[in-house]
């Protein structure tokens, strides 16, 4: 699988009714390709502070930046930041910087994995926008 391959795959499949979910190892693997997983990152080193205003406009201010593994097979593809707002009932992609825009491919990310169906609510909350 090339890299824009995968790219569309997630693409089509950016809900999580599309994966499988296992909460206490933090990880979803892909029902139509059982190669690809998202991975999260549990040490406290990869759980950092954060204090964009854009996230501190929710009742709990306590928001932390969270790192999620792309994988294919055994061979590691990216990472993607998040950030865990409000208790973390949200995980929120990171804006493009300046702005309070979130780009379509980070957005789509997000949705894989928003078991919670919180994303597109706290978008709005935080008065964040998608591209």
């Amino acid at each position: 699988m090339t890299y824009p391959q995968l790219q569309e795959l997630l693409k089509e499949h950016a809900e999580p009714a599309y994966w499988l979910h296992d909460d206490s190892k933090g990880i979803w693997t892909l029902k139509a390709d059982l190669n690809v997983t998202i991975r999260e990152c549990r040490d406290d080193e990869d759980r950092r502070d954060f204090q964009e205003e854009w996230a501190m406009r929710v009742p709990d201010k306590s928001a932390k930046m969270i790192e999620f593994d792309l994988y294919y097979g055994a061979s590691f593809v990216e990472t993607h930041c998040l950030v865990g707002v409000d208790g973390f009932r949200a995980l929120l992609p990171l804006p493009t910087i300046g702005s309070e825009v979130i780009t379509n491919d980070k957005y789509l990310f997000a949705k894989c994995i928003d078991f919670q169906h919180s994303l597109d609510d706290y978008i709005q909350r935080c008065r964040l926008t998608v591209e």
